[in-house]
C-alpha cells in the first residue's frame, strides 16, 4: 500500500473558541481507478462515541467540514476492498485544510491453497443511480481480447445479431471511448471494437439511466469505455500478437506505451492487421406471374477479402496544475481491402432446372483513411465545485472504391447467350466532421449536482459515384448513369440536468433541446432536399434503495434515431444480377418513448422490463422492381412496438467458478404501408449468453462462453436462430506479466445469418455462412517501469460527440 501523506503532527494549541478545519482524503484501487461511494469514519482518539460518517464521491474524494480541534483516525470500507485505517490525525488552531492525500485500497483476494492459485475478480463499483464501473482487474474473461469480447462479458450488456449492443435487452444505446462518440454506423463501431485491444482498457462505465447530456440517441444508456492511463513516472504499456486460422488465417499485432513524466503524460499505439475470411450464401427466390405461372430465381454467393490495416494513434496530455488539464490526440486509420466475389445465378420457370445460367465475377478494392483530432481542456475551479471541459474534435474519412463487373449468361449447355458485359462502378466518399462542445458540472448543497452543456456538430458528406462501360478496349464513362450525393447536416444542442440525493432516493431530470438543418442535394437528377426541425427531449429518472439488498430504478426518456448517410444516400448499387440496394432521402428521424424499470437484488442479479413506443421507426424493406430485380431500401414504419424483459446475473458461484448471464424475452409489433399495401407483423423471441471462468491448477484459467437467439421476426423479416460456443485456455508467467491464451471460436459452427422475406410477390429466403469456426493464439506481454506516481486530479475532458456517416 501506498504510504500516506499525512499532516505534520504540531502540539495543540490550548483555544478558546474551538477552531474548525477541512479534512478530504482521495480514494483508489491499485490501478488508479477511483473508488465512488466508499464508507468512511472520522472518530476521536479521545475515545468518544460521537464520530461523523461521509462517503467518497464520484471522483473518489471525501470532504469533511467543520471539524473540530483535536486527533482523530478514519476507517475507509468498501466491499470486495480490505478495510484501511488512517491514524493520528491531528486537527489544529488555524489549519485550514489538512490533505490526507490518496489511500489505495486493496482488493480482497481469493486465495486457493489446494491450488496455489490467487485470483482477483472483476471489479464492479456501483453507483447511487443504479449506474456501475466495471473493472477487468486481473481476470482472463474477456482479455488478451478485442473489446468487443470484454462487453460482452460485462453483466447487463449483450450483443444481438439483429439490435447489435444493447445494455439490458436495449439496443438504443451510444458507445464511447474516453469520453468521444465513436464514428460510423454499427458495422464501422463494431469494426473498431475488433480492433481496439481489451488490454488497454481500464474500465467500462454502464450508464443504464441515459440523461441529457448525452446524445438524443442514446434514450436506452451509455457504454463508455476508460483507456489506462500511466500513473506511473515512467512508462508501462503491452505488447501483443494473435494468430488465428479457420479456413485462411489473420494475423494482428499491437504495441501500446502509456509514459508521464512530471507534468506530461501520454499515450503511442499503433497496431497491425492482416484479416482473410469469407462468406457462402445461398439465395432462393420465387415471383407469382400468372395464377399458376411462376418464376424462380437462385443465386450463390462466394465473397472472399484480404484486409490490411495501420492505426496508429497518439495522445499527450499536460497537467498545467492541480485543477487544469489540455490534452491532444491524433489518430489515423488506413485501410485496403481487396474483395473478390463469384456470383452463380439461375432463372427459370421451374424450380427444378434453369433456363439460363448468369456468372458474375466482381472484384472490389477499397482505400481507406481516416484522419482524426481531439483536443480537450478541462478545468477544476477549487473550492467551488465547478468542473468545465471544452473538447473539439474533427475526423475525415476519405474513402475509395471501385467495383469492376463481368457477366456472362448462357444456357445450362454452356451457349453464350448474350456475350459478356464489362462495367465498373467508381465511388469516392468524402467527409469531414466538425464537433465542439463545452460541459459545466456543478456541485450545489444538500446532495445536488448540476450539468449544463451546449454542442454542435457539423458533418458534410459527399458521395460521387461514376458507372463506366466497356466499349472498345477502354472504359467510357456513362453520364447518366453516374450519380453524385452530397448531404450536409448542422446539429446544435444545449442540455441541462439536475440531480437530487434525498432519504435513499436519487432523482435526476434534464432537458435537451436539438435544432437539426439536413441539406440533400442528388445531383445527377438536380433535387434539393432541405429540411430543419427543432425537438425537445426530456428524461426522468428515479432511483431507490428498497432494503439493505434490493435496488429500485424507475426512468422515462425521449430520444431519437437519425437516419445514417447509406440510409438516405438514393444511388443504386448493384449486388447481385437480381438484387440492387439504395437509400432513401425523404426518410425522417425514428422518435422513442422509452420506459424502463429495474430491480437489482444484492448487486449480483437484477431483472428489468423496458417498452419503446416508436415513431417512424426506420428499417429496411424489400420492393420488388421491373426486370424481377428487388431493391433493398429503407422506409419509415407507423408507430412500433417494441418489449422485452431480461435479467442478468453476476457471481462467483464458488471459489474457483465465475459466472455472467443474460437472459431477454422480446415482443415486437411492426405497421407499415408500402405501394399502397399493409404489412403488420408481430412476434416473440428470447435470446440467452452465458460466460465462465475456471480456476484451474497450476494458474490456467478456462473459459467458456455460448449464446442463443430464437427465431424471430423483426420488422418484415423472419431471423432464423442462431448461436455459438466459444472455449479458451489462459496461462500467465512472470507474476501475470505474460499471458497466452488458446482459444477456439464456434466450435460446432453454428453462427449462421438465415432470414426471409414472405410478402407481397416476394418469397426470399437468404443463407449465410462465414469462416466464423477459428482457432487462435494470443500473446501478450506487460511491461512497466518507474516509480509510483500519485495524481491528484486525473480527469479526462473528451465527452460525447455526434459522429455518424
Amino acid at each position: 500500500m501506498l504510504k500516506l501523506y499525512l499532516a505534520t503532527t504540531l502540539i495543540c494549541m490550548l483555544g478558546f473558541f474551538n477552531s474548525i478545519a477541512q479534512i478530504q482524503l482521495k480514494i483508489v484501487d491499485p490501478d488508479e481507478v477511483v473508488i465512488p461511494y466508499a464508507n468512511t469514519q472520522l472518530i476521536p482518539s479521545s475515545g468518544e462515541d460521537l464520530f461523523i460518517g461521509a462517503a467518497s464521491d464520484t471522483n473518489g474524494l471525501v470532504v469533511y467540514n467543520n471539524v473540530k480541534v483535536g486527533t482523530y483516525f478514519m476507517v475507509i470500507r468498501y466491499l470486495g476492498f480490505t478495510t484501511d485505517t488512517i491514524n493520528n490525525i491531528i486537527v489544529q488552531v488555524n489549519n485550514e485544510a489538512i490533505d490526507l492525500g490518496e489511500l489505495v485500497l486493496q482488493p480482497s483476494s481469493i486465495v486457493l491453497q489446494e491450488f496455489g492459485v490467487k485470483a482477483q475478480r472483476p471489479k464492479i463499483i456501483y453507483e447511487n443511480n443504479g449506474d456501475f464501473s466495471f473493472s477487468p482487474g486481473s481476470t482472463t474473461m474477456g482479455m488478451n481480447e478485442d473489446a468487443s469480447k470484454l462487453l460482452e462479458t460485462i453483466p447487463g450488456v449483450g450483443y444481438n445479431s439483429q439490435k447489435g449492443y444493447m445494455i439490458n435487452g436495449n439496443n438504443n444505446i451510444v458507445i464511447l471511448v474516453d469520453g468521444r462518440r465513436m464514428s460510423g454506423d454499427r458495422e464501422t463501431i463494431e469494426s473498431y471494437l475488433e480492433s481496439f485491444s481489451s488490454d488497454n482498457v481500464q474500465e467500462v462505465k454502464i450508464i443504464k439511466s441515459s440523461t441529457a447530456k448525452y446524445d438524443a440517441s442514446a434514450s436506452g444508456g451509455v457504454i463508455n469505455i476508460i483507456t489506462k492511463k500511466s500513473s506511473y513516472a515512467g512508462i508501462n504499456g503491452f505488447i501483443y500478437s494473435r494468430y488465428r486460422q479457420g479456413r485462411f488465417s489473420s494475423y494482428r499485432g499491437r504495441y501500446n506505451l502509456n509514459w508521464k513524466y512530471k507534468k506530461f503524460s501520454g499515450n503511442v499505439f499503433y497496431e497491425y492487421f492482416m484479416a482473410q475470411s469469407f462468406h457462402d450464401i445461398e439465395i432462393s427466390r420465387s415471383i407469382q406471374k400468372a395464377q399458376n405461372e411462376f418464376a424462380y430465381y437462385n443465386e450463390s454467393v462466394y465473397e472472399s477479402w484480404l484486409y490490411q490495416a495501420h492505426l496508429p494513434k497518439i495522445s499527450l496530455n499536460y497537467d498545467i496544475n492541480d485543477n487544469n488539464r489540455i490534452g491532444i490526440m491524433l489518430e489515423i486509420r488506413h485501410l485496403s481491402i481487396n474483395q473478390p466475389l463469384a456470383n452463380l445465378a439461375s432463372a427459370s420457370d421451374n424450380p427444378l432446372t434453369a433456363d439460363s445460367l448468369i456468372n458474375t465475377a466482381i472484384q472490389i478494392n477499397n482505400r481507406d483513411i481516416w484522419p482524426a483530432v481531439n483536443f480537450n481542456y478541462a478545468t477544476n475551479i477549487k473550492g467551488k465545485g465547478n468542473l468545465i471541459d471544452f473538447t473539439y474534435d474533427f475526423f475525415y474519412k476519405d474513402i475509395s472504391k471501385i467495383s469492376t463487373y463481368k457477366k456472362d449468361i448462357y444456357d445450362p449447355s454452356g451457349l453464350d447467350l448474350w456475350g459478356t458485359s464489362r462495367f465498373i462502378r467508381d465511388n469516392k466518399f468524402m467527409q469531414p466532421v466538425h464537433t465542439a462542445s463545452i460541459d459545466f458540472a456543478r456541485q450545489l448543497p444538500r446532495d445536488i449536482s448540476l450539468d449544463i452543456g451546449t454542442r454542435f456538430t457539423l458533418l458534410d458528406k459527399r458521395n460521387d459515384g461514376y458507372f463506366k462501360n466497356y466499349v472498345g478496349d477502354e472504359f467510357v464513362t456513362v453520364p447518366s448513369l453516374s450519380r453524385s450525393f452530397d448531404y450536409t447536416e448542422r446539429i446544435m444542442a444545449g442540455y441541462i440536468n439536475w440531480n437530487k440525493k434525498f432519504n435513499g432516493w436519487s432523482l435526476t431530470m434534464g432537458l435537451r433541446v436539438e435544432n437539426t438543418f439536413i441539406d440533400q442535394f442528388y445531383v445527377s437528377e438536380d433535387s434539393l432536399v432541405n429540411s430543419k426541425y427543432t425537438d425537445v427531449f426530456p428524461s426522468i429518472n428515479f432511483y431507490k434503495e428498497l432494503g439493505k439488498d434490493i435496488n429500485f430504478r424507475l426512468g422515462y426518456t425521449r430520444g431519437l434515431r437519425r437516419p445514417i448517410f447509406n440510409e438516405l444516400d438514393p444511388a443504386r448499387i448493384d449486388i447481385g444480377p437480381f438484387i440492387v440496394t439504395s437509400g432513401n432521402p425523404t426518410l425522417r428521424p425514428q422518435i422513442d418513448n422509452l420506459i424502463t424499470l429495474e430491480f437489482t437484488f444484492k448487486r449480483k442479479y437484477a431483472l428489468y422490463f423496458n417498452y419503446n413506443a416508436a415513431n417512424f421507426s426506420v428499417n429496411q424493406i424489400f420492393k420488388e422492381e421491373p426486370g424481377d430485380v428487388y431493391n433493398i431500401t429503407y422506409a419509415n414504419f407507423d408507430r412500433s412496438h417494441l418489449f422485452n424483459a431480461g435479467g442478468n446475473i453476476g457471481t462467483d458461484i464458488n471459489e474457483w467458478w465465475t459466472i455472467s448471464a443474460d437472459v431477454n424475452f422480446y415482443f415486437d409489433k411492426f405497421r407499415i404501408t408500402i405501394d399502397d399495401n399493409l404489412i403488420e407483423t408481430k412476434g416473440a423471441a428470447t435470446a440467452f449468453t452465458i460466460n465462465s471462468q475456471f480456476i484451474m491448477p497450476k494458474s490456467f484459467f478456462l473459459d467458456l462462453n455460448g449464446t442463443y437467439e430464437s427465431p424471430r421476426y423483426y420488422a418484415i423479416e423472419q431471423f432464423k436462430s442462431t448461436g455459438f460456443i466459444d472455449v479458451a485456455l489462459t496461462k500467465n508467467f512472470f507474476d501475470d506479466k505474460l499471458s497466452i491464451k488458446l482459444q477456439a471460436s464456434d466450435i460446432l459452427r453454428t453462427k449462421r445469418a438465415a432470414t426471409s422475406q414472405n410478402f407481397f410477390n416476394l418469397n426470399n429466403t437468404y443463407l449465410e455462412f462465414s469462416d466464423s469456426r477459428k482457432f487462435e493464439l494470443l500473446v501478450n506481454y506487460r511491461f512497466r517501469r518507474g516509480e509510483n506516481f500519485r495524481a491528484k486530479q486525473n480527469k479526462r475532458s473528451n465527452q460525447d460527440e455526434l459522429i455518424r456517416s
